[in-house]
């Protein structure tokens, strides 16, 4: 008999102990999820050239982390254009699309910045990506009236657009523009975010997309040519 009752006793503890860990574990995930700095960054709309009908949309994890300068010059998500300056791999590429193209330019801002750590970042958009959260912005456009083409980078997470590409496109009907979408990824396509913006983008024209790893100026204008949205 003392023998079965210390067994249960045990398996009391055991159960006890599991479920204190589980629940550290649960709390320490809601705060990593919907933790991370408020969000002061500007995103105001970057004027291209007068007139255009174009613009440039991207998402790029560089501009939604609080990264401290020397960090960013040497982390693997960042480039560096010719004349120094340090850019997300996504705006590298963005920027390349408004050079060639002359359009407008704007980058999309979480209210809440996600981490400066990979793995936290990760496990956020993870959950994000699982619930199909889409995080509030800030600084958004009032509309989206003047344009009739939309280039909209993003990287891959979890093998899918963003989540807050997503609740950018939420915000607007697009119905009757062009969606170009174009990314940076370690391995997926840009068809990765091909299911996500057919379903926000309601009536829009989703276009084949853009693989931007490791590209330039040249690659990018080529392409665009290639594809009939600028000319020669």
């Amino acid at each position: 008999m003392e023998e079965k009752a210390k067994k249960k006793l045990t398996v009391k503890g055991l159960l006890k102990a599991l479920l204190v860990v589980l629940l550290i574990l649960v709390i320490l995930s809601l705060i990593i999820i919907f933790g991370g700095k408020g969000n002061k960054n500007d995103n105001a709309i970057i004027r291209g050239e007068s007139g255009t009908n174009s613009l440039v949309v991207y998402f790029s994890q560089a501009d939604v982390v609080d990264l401290d300068k020397i960090d960013a010059v040497s982390s693997a998500s960042m480039r560096t254009d010719n004349s120094g300056n340090v850019y997300g791999n996504t705006e590298y590429v963005a920027r390349l699309f408004q050079q060639a193209t002359g359009a407008d330019l704007y980058s999309i801002q979480t209210s809440r910045l996600y981490y400066e750590s990979y793995p936290l970042t990760a496990y956020r958009a993870f959950w994000e990506e699982l619930f199909n959260t889409r995080p509030k912005l800030i600084g958004l456009p009032d509309d989206l009236d003047q344009y009739d083409t939309i280039y909209i980078g993003f990287p891959v997470w979890w093998f899918n657009a963003p989540m807050p590409i997503g609740s950018f496109f939420e915000e607007y009907d697009v119905s009757g523009k062009t969606i170009v979408p174009f990314c940076t990824n370690q391995g997926s396509g840009v068809d990765s975010g091909y299911e996500l913006l057919k379903d926000e983008c309601d009536g829009a024209t989703v276009a084949e997309g853009f693989n931007g790893n490791n590209t330039d100026l040249n690659e990018v204008t080529n392409w665009l040519k290639n594809q009939g949205y600028i000319n020669d």
